[in-house]
Protein backbone atom coordinates (compact mmCIF):
# COMPACT_ATOMS: atom_id res chain seq x y z
CA UNK A 1 0.00 0.00 0.00
CA UNK A 2 1.61 3.06 -1.30
CA UNK A 3 2.26 5.58 1.72
CA UNK A 4 -0.40 8.48 -0.17
CA UNK A 5 -3.61 5.63 -0.24
CA UNK A 6 -2.62 5.21 3.44
CA UNK A 7 -2.98 8.65 4.71
CA UNK A 8 -6.78 9.06 2.28
CA UNK A 9 -7.58 6.28 4.54
CA UNK A 10 -6.85 7.61 7.93
CA UNK A 11 -8.16 11.03 6.77
CA UNK A 12 -11.59 9.32 5.91
CA UNK A 13 -11.44 7.40 9.05
CA UNK A 14 -10.73 9.96 11.06
CA UNK A 15 -13.23 12.31 9.50
CA UNK A 16 -15.90 9.34 10.00
CA UNK A 17 -15.18 9.24 13.28
CA UNK A 18 -15.91 13.22 13.97
CA UNK A 19 -19.22 12.69 11.97
CA UNK A 20 -20.73 10.07 14.14
CA UNK A 21 -19.42 12.35 17.12
CA UNK A 22 -20.82 15.31 16.19
CA UNK A 23 -23.72 13.85 14.45
CA UNK A 24 -24.48 11.97 18.24
CA UNK A 25 -23.44 15.60 19.75
CA UNK A 26 -26.18 17.21 17.76
CA UNK A 27 -28.22 14.65 18.38
CA UNK A 28 -28.32 14.58 22.21
CA UNK A 29 -28.35 18.75 22.23
CA UNK A 30 -31.33 18.43 20.33
CA UNK A 31 -32.77 15.34 22.72
CA UNK A 32 -31.65 17.94 25.25
CA UNK A 33 -34.30 20.59 24.06
CA UNK A 34 -36.81 18.56 23.17
CA UNK A 35 -36.81 16.85 26.80
CA UNK A 36 -36.07 20.66 27.90
CA UNK A 37 -40.26 21.51 26.76
CA UNK A 38 -41.40 18.19 28.95
CA UNK A 39 -39.75 19.85 31.74
CA UNK A 40 -42.87 19.97 34.72
CA UNK A 41 -41.56 23.48 35.77
CA UNK A 42 -42.37 24.95 32.65
CA UNK A 43 -45.30 23.23 32.12
CA UNK A 44 -48.81 25.46 32.85
CA UNK A 45 -50.11 23.68 35.82
CA UNK A 46 -51.83 26.65 37.13
CA UNK A 47 -54.94 28.62 35.41
CA UNK A 48 -55.97 31.82 37.31
CA UNK A 49 -59.33 32.86 36.11
CA UNK A 50 -60.64 36.61 36.74
CA UNK A 51 -64.22 38.03 35.94
CA UNK A 52 -65.97 34.87 35.31
CA UNK A 53 -68.27 32.82 38.12
CA UNK A 54 -68.23 29.62 36.19
CA UNK A 55 -64.16 28.45 36.86
CA UNK A 56 -64.45 25.33 36.22
CA UNK A 57 -66.41 25.29 32.81
CA UNK A 58 -63.15 27.23 31.93
CA UNK A 59 -60.92 24.90 32.70
CA UNK A 60 -62.76 22.17 31.08
CA UNK A 61 -63.20 24.11 27.62
CA UNK A 62 -59.38 24.00 27.61
CA UNK A 63 -58.71 20.47 28.94
CA UNK A 64 -58.17 19.09 25.57
CA UNK A 65 -56.15 21.70 23.89
CA UNK A 66 -53.75 22.21 27.05
CA UNK A 67 -52.89 17.96 27.00
CA UNK A 68 -52.66 17.82 23.30
CA UNK A 69 -48.78 17.54 21.67
CA UNK A 70 -48.10 20.31 18.57
CA UNK A 71 -46.70 18.71 15.10
CA UNK A 72 -43.36 17.96 17.03
CA UNK A 73 -45.14 15.81 19.50
CA UNK A 74 -44.42 18.58 22.06
CA UNK A 75 -46.59 19.78 24.45
CA UNK A 76 -48.85 22.90 24.09
CA UNK A 77 -49.11 23.51 27.78
CA UNK A 78 -45.37 24.27 27.82
CA UNK A 79 -44.74 27.79 28.56
CA UNK A 80 -42.95 29.07 25.62
CA UNK A 81 -45.56 27.03 23.23
CA UNK A 82 -48.52 27.92 24.33
CA UNK A 83 -50.15 29.87 22.28
CA UNK A 84 -52.13 32.78 23.85
CA UNK A 85 -54.43 33.79 20.40
CA UNK A 86 -55.50 29.78 20.12
CA UNK A 87 -56.32 29.88 23.52
CA UNK A 88 -58.44 33.43 23.32
CA UNK A 89 -59.66 31.42 20.00
CA UNK A 90 -61.20 28.50 21.80
CA UNK A 91 -63.23 30.49 24.75
CA UNK A 92 -64.69 32.21 21.64
CA UNK A 93 -65.73 29.11 20.01
CA UNK A 94 -67.09 27.17 23.30
CA UNK A 95 -69.18 30.53 24.00
CA UNK A 96 -67.65 32.64 26.50
CA UNK A 97 -67.33 36.08 26.74
CA UNK A 98 -64.23 38.19 25.87
CA UNK A 99 -61.15 37.83 27.71
CA UNK A 100 -57.55 38.62 27.89
CA UNK A 101 -55.00 35.68 27.91
CA UNK A 102 -51.52 35.80 29.20
CA UNK A 103 -48.61 33.97 31.01
CA UNK A 104 -46.61 34.48 33.99
CA UNK A 105 -43.42 32.87 34.65
CA UNK A 106 -43.12 29.95 34.83
CA UNK A 107 -46.22 28.01 34.94
CA UNK A 108 -49.44 30.25 35.05
CA UNK A 109 -52.40 30.55 32.68
CA UNK A 110 -54.12 33.76 33.59
CA UNK A 111 -57.53 34.52 31.98
CA UNK A 112 -59.17 38.04 32.70
CA UNK A 113 -62.51 38.23 31.07
CA UNK A 114 -63.24 42.33 30.50
CA UNK A 115 -66.32 43.46 31.56
CA UNK A 116 -67.54 46.12 29.33
CA UNK A 117 -70.84 47.31 29.69
CA UNK A 118 -73.09 46.49 26.96
CA UNK A 119 -74.83 49.08 24.71
CA UNK A 120 -77.25 47.50 22.66
CA UNK A 121 -78.38 43.93 22.12
CA UNK A 122 -78.06 42.08 18.58
CA UNK A 123 -80.74 39.56 17.29
CA UNK A 124 -79.26 37.69 14.70
CA UNK A 125 -82.52 37.65 12.21
CA UNK A 126 -83.83 34.22 10.86
CA UNK A 127 -86.27 32.91 8.41
CA UNK A 128 -89.57 34.25 8.43
CA UNK A 129 -92.55 33.74 10.63
CA UNK A 130 -89.78 32.02 13.13
CA UNK A 131 -88.40 33.32 16.65
CA UNK A 132 -85.28 35.24 16.61
CA UNK A 133 -82.70 33.00 17.92
CA UNK A 134 -80.66 33.80 20.95
CA UNK A 135 -79.56 37.00 21.55
CA UNK A 136 -76.50 38.68 22.53
CA UNK A 137 -74.99 42.30 24.12
CA UNK A 138 -72.68 44.09 22.32
CA UNK A 139 -70.40 46.43 24.36
CA UNK A 140 -68.84 50.38 23.37
CA UNK A 141 -66.27 48.69 21.53
CA UNK A 142 -68.66 46.93 18.88
CA UNK A 143 -67.53 43.57 20.36
CA UNK A 144 -70.26 40.82 20.47
CA UNK A 145 -70.67 39.89 24.35
CA UNK A 146 -72.65 37.29 26.40
CA UNK A 147 -75.79 36.27 25.59
CA UNK A 148 -78.50 38.48 26.57
CA UNK A 149 -82.16 36.59 27.69
CA UNK A 150 -85.30 37.13 25.90
CA UNK A 151 -87.91 39.82 27.51
CA UNK A 152 -90.65 41.12 27.15
CA UNK A 153 -89.06 44.58 26.39
CA UNK A 154 -85.30 45.20 25.59
CA UNK A 155 -83.87 47.15 28.81
CA UNK A 156 -81.17 48.19 25.60
CA UNK A 157 -81.98 49.31 22.03
CA UNK A 158 -81.81 46.30 19.89
CA UNK A 159 -79.24 47.31 16.58
CA UNK A 160 -79.67 45.75 13.34
CA UNK A 161 -77.21 46.05 11.07
CA UNK A 162 -77.31 45.86 7.38
CA UNK A 163 -75.44 42.58 5.92
CA UNK A 164 -74.90 41.27 9.64
CA UNK A 165 -76.73 38.25 9.93
CA UNK A 166 -75.16 35.80 12.51
CA UNK A 167 -71.94 36.15 14.61
CA UNK A 168 -69.96 34.43 17.53
CA UNK A 169 -69.31 35.85 21.08
CA UNK A 170 -65.90 37.84 20.81
CA UNK A 171 -66.61 38.84 16.85
CA UNK A 172 -65.99 42.25 16.28
CA UNK A 173 -69.33 43.25 14.49
CA UNK A 174 -69.25 46.69 14.40
CA UNK A 175 -66.52 49.21 13.78
CA UNK A 176 -65.49 50.39 17.30
CA UNK A 177 -65.43 54.12 16.41
CA UNK A 178 -68.83 53.74 14.96
CA UNK A 179 -69.94 52.01 18.07
CA UNK A 180 -68.26 54.79 19.96
CA UNK A 181 -70.82 57.55 17.96
CA UNK A 182 -73.84 56.10 18.47
CA UNK A 183 -72.97 55.42 22.49
CA UNK A 184 -72.69 59.09 22.48
CA UNK A 185 -75.61 60.08 20.73
CA UNK A 186 -78.21 57.94 22.44
CA UNK A 187 -75.97 59.47 25.64
CA UNK A 188 -77.43 62.50 24.69
CA UNK A 189 -81.14 61.25 23.90
CA UNK A 190 -81.45 60.16 27.33
CA UNK A 191 -80.82 63.84 28.56
CA UNK A 192 -83.37 64.71 25.95
CA UNK A 193 -85.89 61.99 27.43
CA UNK A 194 -85.86 59.90 24.43
CA UNK A 195 -85.77 56.24 24.84
CA UNK A 196 -84.34 54.71 21.47
CA UNK A 197 -86.55 51.49 20.77
CA UNK A 198 -84.60 50.33 17.61
CA UNK A 199 -81.59 51.39 16.26
CA UNK A 200 -80.99 50.15 12.56
CA UNK A 201 -77.83 50.77 10.55
CA UNK A 202 -77.55 50.62 6.45
CA UNK A 203 -75.15 49.59 4.00
CA UNK A 204 -73.89 53.55 3.57
CA UNK A 205 -74.07 55.66 6.33
CA UNK A 206 -77.15 56.53 7.30
CA UNK A 207 -78.72 55.40 10.63
CA UNK A 208 -82.16 55.14 11.95
CA UNK A 209 -83.01 55.30 15.85
CA UNK A 210 -86.94 54.52 16.34
CA UNK A 211 -87.80 55.59 19.50
CA UNK A 212 -90.41 54.31 22.13
CA UNK A 213 -92.53 57.41 21.32
CA UNK A 214 -93.20 56.35 18.07
CA UNK A 215 -91.10 58.39 15.70
CA UNK A 216 -87.61 57.94 14.19
CA UNK A 217 -84.34 60.05 14.41
CA UNK A 218 -82.25 60.01 10.98
CA UNK A 219 -78.60 60.38 11.36
CA UNK A 220 -75.44 59.17 9.88
CA UNK A 221 -72.12 58.43 10.92
CA UNK A 222 -70.53 61.63 8.66
CA UNK A 223 -72.01 63.95 11.39
CA UNK A 224 -70.65 64.74 14.63
CA UNK A 225 -72.48 63.03 17.75
CA UNK A 226 -72.29 65.95 20.13
CA UNK A 227 -73.45 69.04 17.68
CA UNK A 228 -76.06 66.51 16.37
CA UNK A 229 -77.76 65.78 19.97
CA UNK A 230 -77.16 69.60 20.48
CA UNK A 231 -79.47 70.62 17.50
CA UNK A 232 -82.15 67.89 18.17
CA UNK A 233 -82.59 69.84 21.63
CA UNK A 234 -82.61 73.07 19.56
CA UNK A 235 -85.28 71.83 17.37
CA UNK A 236 -87.27 69.92 19.67
CA UNK A 237 -87.41 73.04 22.15
CA UNK A 238 -87.68 76.04 19.78
CA UNK A 239 -89.43 74.52 16.97
CA UNK A 240 -91.62 71.21 17.44
CA UNK A 241 -92.74 72.28 21.59
CA UNK A 242 -95.68 70.71 22.46
CA UNK A 243 -95.97 68.92 18.87
CA UNK A 244 -93.51 65.89 19.67
CA UNK A 245 -96.30 63.75 19.98
CA UNK A 246 -97.10 64.40 16.87
CA UNK A 247 -93.58 63.71 15.04
CA UNK A 248 -93.19 61.11 12.42
CA UNK A 249 -89.27 61.76 12.04
CA UNK A 250 -86.83 64.20 12.64
CA UNK A 251 -84.04 64.24 9.63
CA UNK A 252 -80.39 65.49 11.00
CA UNK A 253 -77.99 63.79 8.04
CA UNK A 254 -76.60 66.58 7.04
CA UNK A 255 -74.38 69.20 9.26
CA UNK A 256 -76.03 72.30 10.63
CA UNK A 257 -79.46 71.02 8.92
CA UNK A 258 -82.64 69.78 10.15
CA UNK A 259 -85.88 68.85 9.18
CA UNK A 260 -88.79 67.39 10.35
CA UNK A 261 -92.17 66.05 9.35
CA UNK A 262 -95.58 65.50 11.55
CA UNK A 263 -97.64 62.87 11.08
CA UNK A 264 -100.62 65.50 9.41
CA UNK A 265 -98.06 68.36 8.56
CA UNK A 266 -95.04 68.09 7.07
CA UNK A 267 -92.56 71.16 7.23
CA UNK A 268 -89.20 72.39 7.65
Amino acid sequence: MELADYYKKRKRKQFAGKAVIFGGGLLLILFIIWGFFWVPYFRVANIKIEGYADENGVKTALAGYLSSLNKLFLPRNNFFLLNTDSVNQILKEKGFDLAEVSKQIPSTLLIRFISAPPLFIFCPPTQADQDKSACFYINGAGALGERAPKFSENPLPELAIFGQSSAKIGDQIFPEQKAKFLGEFLGSLKNLNIAPLKIEVSENKDIKIFTKEGWRILTSFDVLAEETARNLKLLLDQKIKEKRAELEYIDMRFPDKAFYKLKSVNQN
